[in-house]
């Protein structure tokens, strides 16, 4: 059941992503899946009561409910085009229209399938606001119009091949009102809610960590002698339905969400535990591990690192942190003090990406790093630009000063 389950959020998820980027578009698609789920089931269970009761001509109206639900779900899954929105509009009206020439009022019971007229009305407004002034606001309007004269009288179908029996229009109050007020819940959710492919990755990404979709692969780093001085940790992600997603689209979605401050947790613990392993397999390097400056900024950073290294047994002086420029940008005195407080157990501070804007050399003598990673825009065209050549030279000066 629970494979099942996951199963179904995965096909979500997939169709989430196959639908267009914009926020609003989605919105309209997901509207489209409430719509066609609520005409088919009301839809088939009028059908079926008007059948029960004698009435065909009432069944067949309530049947183009159902053609409508299931045009609005393949609407929903094979795309959503200009005419099919103009299509749509106008049939959900029409539809609208004759279910309440249907209904007329009783003594003690009042008339209620006008009703969705207003709930049309409502969607309308919210859902095409980005299409032609004809639809965005007359077709609103017009429903809205229909609604109050439908309220204030009596107008029906003379025949009573088209009138419901007295039961059901006792009882089919209370279903339209109670399907009335799902829908205006339902259209609200749906237009407050953010469908954009930075919240899904968000969402998904949460997920990502509980089911070990999350890893971490090293690259080694060697010296002039072909040895292996040390290795990189590397944050990897493969989903179930998209395959591989690259750190450049997930990573900045961590940071704007905060989930970075627990990723970032949890790729410590995991490099840990492969370090343990490494060790008894009789390699041992030295492993540097990026940080967020959300993570550096976190009131407890220092006391958590400390604890997730003692608890898997690991050396301080077997870690090194990676940040880039764009840590500066923060409580510089702050973080100073956290990389001296780190610096004085054994831990080695490397500056990743020097060039790329941020900062200037002066953090090299400032702050306790023990290695540099020149940006890959700096040395690109480093042999043709002087400017960036002065940079190059001076920056392996630094770093060859003892300290």
């Amino acid at each position: 059941m629970k494979e099942k389950i996951q199963r179904a959020m995965y096909l979500v998820e997939s169709y989430i992503h196959q639908l267009p980027l914009e926020n609003h578009k989605r919105r309209q698609f997901f509207l489209l899946f409430l719509t066609g789920i609520i005409c088919c089931a009301g839809g088939i269970c009028w059908s079926g009561a008007y059948v029960y009761s004698g009435k065909p001509y009432l069944a067949a109206i309530c049947s183009s409910v159902v053609i409508l639900g299931v045009y609005s779900l393949y609407t929903a899954f094979k795309g959503l085009r200009k005419k099919d929105i103009s299509i749509f509009s106008h049939l959900i009206l029409f539809i609208c229209i004759i279910i309440s020439l249907t209904d007329y009022p009783l003594t003690d019971t009042p008339r209620s399938s006008h009703t969705y007229l207003l709930v049309y009305s409502i969607g309308g407004m919210l859902f095409l606001r980005n299409e032609s002034v004809y639809l965005k606001n007359y077709i609103p309007l017009f429903s809205l119009l229909l609604y109050f004269i439908f309220s204030v009288s009596d107008i029906s179908f003379a025949s009573e091949r088209f009138h419901p029996p007295v039961p059901i229009m006792i009882n089919g109050v209370y279903v339209n009102y109670a399907i009335c007020l799902l829908l205006i819940f339902g259209i609200l959710v749906i237009y407050r809610s953010d469908y954009t492919n930075e919240k899904y990755i968000e969402c998904a990404l949460t997920k990502a960590m509980i089911r070990n979709e999350l890893y971490v692969c090293y690259q080694p780093q060697i010296d002039n002698n072909g040895h292996i001085r040390s290795a990189e940790a590397l944050l990897r992600w493969k989903h179930p339905t998209r395959g591989f997603i690259p750190p450049d689209s997930f990573i900045p979605v961590a940071e704007a969400s905060g989930l970075i401050i627990p990723l970032g947790y949890w790729v410590l613990e995991q490099v840990c535990r492969d370090m343990r392993t490494m060790y008894s397999h009789g390699i041992n390097v030295k492993v540097s591990v990026n940080l967020s400056p959300l993570q550096l900024m976190e009131p407890s950073f220092t006391y958590n690192v400390q604890s997730i290294l003692k608890k898997e047994s690991i050396s301080f002086r077997d870690i090194t942190f990676e940040i880039t420029e764009s840590t500066f940008l923060y409580d510089k005195k702050k973080i100073t003090a956290i990389m001296n407080d780190l610096s004085k157990n054994g831990v080695s501070w490397s500056l990743d990406d020097l060039g790329s804007g941020y900062a200037s050399l002066n953090v090299l003598n400032e702050m306790p790093f023990d290695e540099v990673k020149i940006d890959r825009a700096l040395l690109k065209n480093g042999l043709n630009n002087v400017k960036n050549i002065i940079i190059i030279e001076n920056v392996i000066e630094m770093g060859k000063k003892p300290e």
